[in-house]
């Protein structure tokens, strides 16, 4: 899911592209999940708005990113 929704913006090491980099980032994974399944207003796009993951998918997300260094 990281390789099809997230590497293209954030780079497939989570090293940051267009999107900032996600290696070491302090969020906790259940605020990584907030973010993908609820959005902030206080982020680009696309992160303003909840993505399409399920809920799932998204802790699956959140949990790979957290395995980043």
């Amino acid at each position: 899911t990281f390789k099809t929704k997230c590497a293209g913006c954030h780079g497939p090491e989570g090293q940051g592209k267009m999107g900032p980099a996600l290696k070491g980032t302090a969020l906790t994974e259940d605020q990584i999940t907030g973010l993908l399944t609820k959005g902030d207003d206080a982020k680009k796009a696309p992160h303003k708005k909840p993505l399409t993951l399920s809920a799932d998918d998204a802790k699956s997300v959140a949990a790979f990113v957290k395995t980043l260094k």
